[in-house]
């Protein structure tokens, strides 16, 4: 080879006669020039072959001329494919929660359930479900009402019940407190019997079983209200509730005395939320919905609630002892330290 990267002559050509070789390097460079040509040109082959032809250093008398042919490329969808990198975008997740019963309730009862109406803004503990609270004191459920602490006598539940053209989900009974030993399970029938052509379903919250009233011949060593539970217990057995549900309060409360006041039944503030998130979590499993606060699916109302939960700080009260009260037929609002309690 000489100088100047020019190829030896080619012994079968005229000494006058040279030609330069294609390096590989130069031909890799054209095809892949004519293939991103072709693909831009949406893979049309070209109408002709080119030919290249280059005069090497010979003197102008003689035309010489040397060519290359090149090959025709055509890319394949598969060659395309793997030239143009694509991206692939997932699909977005929906995560779906659980669906939502409406609930439309009546929540119905005595003073033990009117202390969600008399310590100002205890309501909060009553949630996922819209409501009407009907709750007064010395209420019974049957039977004809006592006078109670604000300064008039209530109607009892069936008498309320019969007076109401409204119809409910539910309706939830938090009373009967001041019913006798052996008037109680008349009481409860009575009531069944009006509830169950006002709503779909019925709960009855039992009793608190405080030693406070004690069950007549048991010299203190049992409560009047145990009585009570027994015997809702035997009407459920025997089928006289229906489809009614008792809810066990009772139980929910077993380990926390610090939630109640002196008579061992009516709820301090505390006690107070307690009771109003024990409703809402009843109805809330009971139409599979997630339970009040933590939101949890199902909800599943727990047999004792831990004692250590911190209700005021749960729904952001402070304690007090403050009630205010609604007196006389014109409910007149009065706020004071709480009276007696019945």
């Amino acid at each position: 080879m000489s100088g100047g990267g020019i190829p030896d002559v080619d012994p079968g050509t005229s000494p006058r006669m040279r030609r330069r070789t294609f390096p590989v390097e130069c031909l890799v460079v054209v095809l892949t020039f004519i293939a991103a040509y072709l693909f831009l040109d949406n893979g049309r082959p070209p109408n002709s072959t080119r030919a290249v032809a280059e005069q090497g250093n010979v003197e102008t008398s003689e035309e010489a001329t040397t060519s290359v042919t090149l090959p025709t490329t055509t890319l394949s969808p598969t060659t395309i494919a793997s030239t143009i990198a694509t991206t692939t975008t997932a699909a977005p997740t929906t995560t779906t929660g659980p669906v939502i019963t409406p609930v439309n309730a009546l929540l119905i009862g005595d003073s033990v359930l009117a202390e969600l109406r008399w310590f100002d803004g205890a309501v909060v503990s009553l949630e996922g479900f819209s409501y009407t609270l009907d709750a007064e004191s010395c209420r019974r459920i049957s039977w004809k009402s006592c006078r109670g602490r604000e300064r008039r006598t209530a109607d009892s539940v069936v008498k309320v019940l019969n007076g109401m053209n409204e119809s409910f989900d539910v309706i939830v009974l938090l009373g009967g407190y001041h019913a006798s030993q052996n008037g109680f399970r008349g009481e409860i029938e009575d009531f069944i019997k009006v509830a169950s052509k006002m709503a779909t379903k019925v709960v009855i919250i039992n009793y608190k079983e405080s030693l406070h009233y004690p069950s007549p011949g048991s010299n203190g060593t049992k409560s009047l209200f145990a009585d009570f539970n027994e015997d809702l217990r035997a009407m459920e057995a025997e089928g006289a509730l229906g489809g009614a549900i008792v809810a066990d309060w009772n139980m929910f409360t077993q380990d926390d005395p610090t939630w109640f006041r002196a008579d061992k039944m009516h709820p301090n503030v505390i006690g107070t939320l307690a009771m109003g998130w024990f409703v809402s979590a009843t109805i809330a499993e009971l139409y599979n919905n997630p339970c009040p606060v933590t939101g949890n699916h199902p909800c599943v109302v727990p047999d004792a609630r831990n004692p250590i939960t911190d209700w005021l700080t749960m729904y952001g009260m402070e304690y007090t002892d403050q009630h205010c009260y609604e007196d006389g037929s014109a409910r007149e609002r009065v706020c004071e330290e709480d009276r007696i309690m019945y």
